[in-house]
């Protein structure tokens, strides 16, 4: 049966727990990527393709949109969902309805591209052979930008993991073969390669896997091989690096410090948060089970991790609020099933992917 048969017209389990306001029922597969918020919606993707539009405030599904395929994290801007299938195809949903606006097809080699980002009415993604600037409005090309030869050598392991970021007019986005450290930005109106720098050697242990973060002086990617590269905005030579047991996050900045997680897929797995202009270390905190899905969320003071269970009863998947400043536990809350994707804030709620369910605590349960 279609995903709104499971959970059309009964989407709340929990009402009235002082912590989970609402959850939704059993969808027909896990969550495959943070929830999007936008006009009092909270937008979720199942790994089997559906994309659904959730009432923020009571978890009741507004529209569901079956894809009968995997589709990449959303992106929201101007009442438009963006997002990339898994064989390749970039569409646009009219986030009110879920009407399809535009799709355009897009080479994938038949890998898992990542999803897009947009900014000023322009949506960039990558494909298996270049990088590619269209219209939000219609999505057509404004520009392309090939792979070095190199890069090319084998297009059916030329992927680009994370999803891009542009800050200031530049794109920064992972490009190369999958287990590769090849990073580049380049300039977002026109697609010139500024710069290109390399985490080391084309391993698997130097391949540079989710999103980068950046602020006024670096911009920052991790590895599987557990070290996190500060690159210099500008020039793309390393600044420094920070070394960790175990592959990293994505990073996250906020408040003045760098927070990302690391550790094994076994327990135990740490959160850090380090100063953005030297690595040093403000405070790092061990938490059972692995955060390798769920990278580091800031919003007002708290920095919020989800996790999968740890060895044993005792130690049930939580989503935990730690003190950006000292890194004291402020809340965990169970949440019942692995948290699979980043946990997404608002003024009211946590919204955390437990499994084939989303839960929306409310923020007092960190607060006070």
């Amino acid at each position: 049966m279609s995903l709104a048969t499971v959970i059309s017209g009964c989407s709340v389990l929990s009402r009235g727990s002082e912590q989970i306001d609402w959850t939704t029922d059993s969808m027909n597969d896990d969550i495959a990527s943070p929830p999007v918020l936008g006009d009092d919606r909270v937008y979720v993707a199942v790994s089997e393709g559906d994309v659904l539009a959730l009432d923020a405030n009571s978890g009741e599904v507004d529209w569901q949109r079956p894809w009968n395929e995997f589709m990449a994290t959303p992106v929201m801007s101007d009442g438009r969902l963006v997002s990339r299938t898994r064989w390749g195809d970039l569409v646009c949903l009219d986030a009110a309805t879920g009407a399809v606006e535009w799709k355009r097809s897009m080479p994938s080699a038949g890998g898992t591209l990542p999803p897009p980002v947009v900014e000023d009415g322009t949506v960039y993604t990558v494909t298996s052979e270049d990088s590619r600037a269209v219209s939000l409005e219609d999505g057509e090309i404004r520009w392309q930008q090939s792979f070095s030869e190199a890069q090319s050598a084998d297009a059916s392991d030329i992927v680009a993991n994370g999803r891009p970021l542009v800050s200031d007019g530049v794109l920064y986005q992972k490009t190369g073969p999958t287990d590769g450290g090849e990073f580049s930005a380049l300039d977002a109106t026109s697609g010139e390669v500024l710069w290109t720098a390399t985490t080391d050697t084309q391993e698997a242990r130097y391949s540079i896997r989710y999103s980068p973060a950046v602020d006024s002086s670096h911009v920052f990617v991790g590895t599987e091989g557990g070290t996190l590269h500060a690159f210099d905005r500008d020039t793309g030579d390393e600044a420094f690096t920070i070394e960790v047991d175990g592959p990293t996050t994505s990073p996250t900045i906020a408040d003045g410090r760098l927070f990302f997680g690391s550790g094994p897929t076994a327990a135990p797995s740490t959160l850090y948060a380090v100063n953005p202009a030297d690595g040093s270390e403000h405070w790092s905190r061990s938490v059972y089970g692995t955060q390798w899905y769920a990278n580091p969320t800031v919003s007002d003071g708290t920095v919020y991790i989800g996790h999968w269970a740890g060895d044993g009863p005792d130690k049930p998947p939580r989503v935990v609020g730690f003190d950006v400043a000292s890194g004291a536990e402020i809340g965990a809350i169970p949440v019942g099933a692995n948290v699979t994707a980043k946990l997404t804030v608002d003024d009211e709620h946590v919204y955390a992917p437990a499994g084939n369910r989303l839960a929306a605590i409310n923020v007092t349960a960190f607060r006070g």
